[in-house]
């Protein structure tokens, strides 16, 4: 039997004839241990392939990594992308297994596709894939039929660390991920739109056109957002902006306008008369509300991570001009390398900007943007989150020249959606001198 899951937890994997031992349960968080690791899935970095045996020397359960030999060097191994075995038997016997699926790899075409602990429609899940997600594939196991589809059942790993089995008739399998052809858009007409709401991620319109404009909200896009149809279990999820809820529903049904509707709720689900786009027609707060929602094929995380490189471009040019921030009437402003401040000898700008008896410390952010005229004129905009209770913010433009920086104060009501209009008028600049502890 095998048990499946995060492989940061070592789920237990048989094939055929084969025991797996995991003998590191109860280590402390750094052991000197010797053990080998079957590489599941290998960095390009690395000096190991897939289904290559490492000697395991150390384990760190806190970090979820093991630290292999290899002749002088040692490699860094997390967790979730090999196999753990006490023993060189064992090792080389999985290997001997998996060889046949070193270069295997998936790619989903279903959104939301189940990855279940057992191969079988009844056991637990433990995640589930995106459409368009590509996997290791690890082990092909048995062939089932299931309603009208006739495949085989896999057990994959995603690049979350998640270990598990997924039915193939939703899944495209090669032995090289980059011959993936690119996925044909799904028509959208009423006979296909159970399809495409599977197939296909879907996000607010709202959402997809801020990230277009590349002026990214990183706290909208932590939410998981779009609309997810399980037929298994006869559920659909909606998640909007302000408003998620789980419906369960009957059955599905089509009406003579082409709608879907979920019977036994109050969401419908229909084309937009914009092409390729749906509307979601929905109660809150007992009121009829739609909401356009559009497919998205982008990768999600890298635009996330291309967004924080922004901002951490913007608190590096800062910071190593200075930590300390000196002005004559602003006071002085210790920058900490966690993005941490302490604001003193706020004399000046009390209470104009900074409340009679607040709180002088908290975090600094670049959570916004400047208007296109803007951005000739300042260099970026810097968001000072104090903490305390009640915390509050405040949001300066600035300019950086040499050893100094100018910060004009931005009043909230000249920022809308993200980007600032205009720079305040009734505060005068603060210039700050750079200098380091």
């Amino acid at each position: 039997m095998r048990s499946t899951g995060k492989i940061g937890f070592r789920p237990v994997m048989g094939i055929t004839c084969l025991l797996v031992i995991f003998g590191i349960m109860f280590f402390l968080s750094c052991s000197p241990f010797k053990g080998y690791a079957v590489i599941l899935w290998a960095k390009k970095d690395w000096p190991y392939a897939n289904g290559d045996i490492a000697n395991i020397s150390k384990v760190y359960e806190v970090d979820k990594k093991y630290i292999a030999l290899k002749v002088k060097d040692t490699v860094e191994l997390p967790q979730w992308r090999v196999m753990f075995f006490d023993g060189e038997s064992q090792a080389k016997e999985f290997a001997k297994q998996y060889k046949p699926f070193t270069t295997t790899f998936a790619r989903c075409r279903r959104n939301g596709l189940p990855v279940r602990e057992q191969a079988a429609t009844s056991s637990e899940r433990v995640t589930k894939l995106r459409s368009g997600e590509i996997v290791k594939v690890i082990e092909k196991d048995k062939q089932e039929k299931i309603g009208n589809m006739d495949d085989f059942w896999y057990l994959i790993l995603t690049d979350r660390g998640y270990l598990g089995y997924t039915y193939g008739y939703y899944l495209d399998i090669s032995a090289d991920p980059t011959k993936f052809q690119e996925k044909t858009p799904t028509k959208l007409n009423p006979d296909s739109l159970i399809e495409a709401l599977l197939d296909n991620t879907w996000i607010p319109t709202s959402v997809d056109e801020m990230i277009n404009s590349g002026m990214i909200d990183l706290d909208v896009l932590k939410q998981n957002y779009g609309i997810v149809l399980d037929q298994e279990e006869k559920k659909v999820t909606l998640t909007l902006p302000g408003f998620k809820k789980e419906y369960s529903y009957i059955n599905i049904t089509k009406t003579a306008s082409g709608k879907l509707s979920f019977d036994g709720t109050d969401l419908k689900i229909e084309i937009s008369p914009s092409s390729n786009k749906i509307l979601a027609d929905y109660v809150k707060n007992g009121k009829s509300v739609k909401n356009e929602l559009v497919i998205f094929d982008r990768n999600l995380n890298r635009i996330i991570r291309q967004e924080q490189k922004r901002r951490n471009d913007l608190f590096a040019a800062i910071i190593n001009t200075g930590n300390i921030l000196t002005s004559s009437t602003g006071g002085i402003i210790h920058l900490s390398n966690n993005w941490g401040f302490t604001w003193e000898n706020t004399q000046g700008i009390t209470p104009q900007i900074i409340p009679e008896g607040s709180t002088t410390t908290g975090k600094i952010g670049f959570k916004y943007f400047l208007s296109f005229g803007l951005r000739t004129r300042y260099d970026g905009a810097i968001t000072f989150f104090f903490s305390g209770s009640p915390g509050f913010q405040r949001t300066f433009v600035y300019t950086l020249a040499g050893n100094t920086i100018r910060l004009m104060y931005v009043p909230e009501s000249n920022i809308e959606n993200q980007i600032i209009l205009r720079a305040g008028t009734t505060v005068p600049a603060l210039d700050f001198q750079f200098s380091k502890e």
